[in-house]
Formats: C-alpha cells, structure tokens, sequence
C-alpha cells in the first residue's frame, strides 16, 4: 500500500514583504516536506494513520 500523501500551500499577497511568520511557516513546511520526500523513506517512520 503507497503511503498517504498531502498537499498543503501557503498563500500570501505578493504585493507585500513576507512577515516574520510567515517566512518561518515557510521554512517549517519546507523542511518537513523534504524530510517526508527523501529516499528510503520507510512507512514507519510517518507515524500512525487513523481510517474512518
């Protein structure tokens, strides 16, 4: 079975600067995506998925 997959965007208006959190929700969702899209990635290591 593939694992589950997710998107999740981050908007923001481009006519202003990025805010102090907004650059750092950035850099989290950054990080943690390319932990979860490296190789060898192994099921467990995604944590428990609850089905309906």
């Amino acid at each position: 079975m593939p694992a589950p997959t997710r998107r999740i965007l981050l908007a923001r208006a481009t006519a202003r600067p990025a805010t102090p959190p907004a650059q750092a929700m950035d850099r989290v969702l950054r990080a943690v995506a390319q932990r979860f899209t490296a190789p060898r990635l192994h099921r467990a290591q995604l944590g428990a998925v609850r089905r309906g």
